[in-house]
């Protein structure tokens, strides 16, 4: 019990975090700094060019206050790292689920498995977000980050039949992979 809730709160925190981190990154694209602000203001001895730099630097403090990790890591890998987290997540739900209602049926594989596997899910769907757009459409689109944090703990959640789907995916766009019957 202690290896899950550990997994949990751990997968948790990198999750929440990169969810901030892609919330402040998107309330910092929206800021539009107003071309009659030239006025710059002062705040803890720094002084910033206008209360939009100011704005963005507060955020930006207050991000780094919960999670300073995310201040040195690119943020493609901070959106990796929060698909596996999320992912992990429902491969927790997965466990506890089972615990809670038990099926003699399902085998109960670890609880270090169930949340590795519905990481990989996560890092999974993340790719497919960026790859089936691509792919269908002649313009390049970010998937949005909430919808795909959601897509990956679902994915973590049912990630025996998010597998299957995938798997059944691949052979019909792949009909030479399937295995000889």
């Amino acid at each position: 019990m202690f290896l899950l809730v550990s997994w949990l709160l751990l997968a948790l925190y990198i999750g929440a975090g990169g969810w901030v981190a892609a919330d402040v990154d998107r309330t910092i694209q929206e800021m539009h700094t107003n071309p009659d602000d030239t006025t710059s203001v002062k705040f803890d001895d720094i002084t910033y060019a206008n209360r939009t730099e100011l704005r963005r630097a507060l955020l930006l403090k207050q991000r780094d206050a919960w999670f300073p990790w995310l201040s040195s890591i690119p943020t493609f890998l901070g959106l990796l790292l929060t698909a596996i987290a999320f992912g992990s997540v429902g491969g927790v739900i997965h466990v506890v689920k089972g615990i809670t209602f038990p099926d003699n049926t399902a085998q109960s594989p670890s609880i270090f498995l169930h949340g590795l596997f519905g990481g990989i899910i996560g890092l999974l769907l993340l790719g497919l977000s960026y790859v089936l757009p691509t792919a269908l459409t002649t313009t390049s689109s970010d998937p949005h980050p909430t919808s795909l944090f959601f897509l990956c703990l679902f994915g973590g959640m049912f990630s025996e039949k998010v597998h299957a789907w995938l798997g059944s995916l691949v052979d019909s766009i792949f009909p030479t992979f399937k295995k000889d019957q």
